[in-house]
């Protein structure tokens, strides 16, 4: 029986160094020109209007506070895809790999209808 340190040339399920099984734990990284990817990402871009005659809608946006965490749930089309290259201070290189989101519409917002002007002849 191989120790820690000896490989069993008949293995399937060990790696080169005979330690355990990597294979569940290599995954597909994007690659591009040798680089494999140090972070995923994804951004967002887009604005999406709303209507200021809805009376929740700004009462939603005045009851934002700066810093304050949102859920909200948005529909996007991917813009974009692909490498980032970025060397750092230290000369230590990165390679992001991401996709751009660009926001069209947004549900879960208030959609209650406008007051009603009161008629000037009543």
């Amino acid at each position: 029986m191989p120790t820690a340190t000896e490989v069993d040339p008949n293995a399937t399920d060990v790696d080169v160094d005979g330690l355990f099984d990597k294979e569940p734990y290599t995954k597909p990284i994007p690659k591009l020109d040798g680089h494999v990817a140090d972070r995923l990402g994804i951004g967002f871009t887009g604005t999406v209007k709303l209507d200021r005659l809805l009376n929740d809608n700004l009462e939603y946006i005045e009851g934002l506070r700066l810093g304050q965490d949102v859920t909200i749930t948005i529909e996007a089309s991917v813009a974009g895809k692909g490498f980032t290259h970025t060397t750092k201070a230290n000369e230590d290189e990165e390679v992001g790999y991401a996709v751009k989101l660009r926001v069209h519409s947004i549900t879960g917002l208030p959609t209650s209808p406008p007051d009603e002007e009161e008629d000037p002849a009543e």
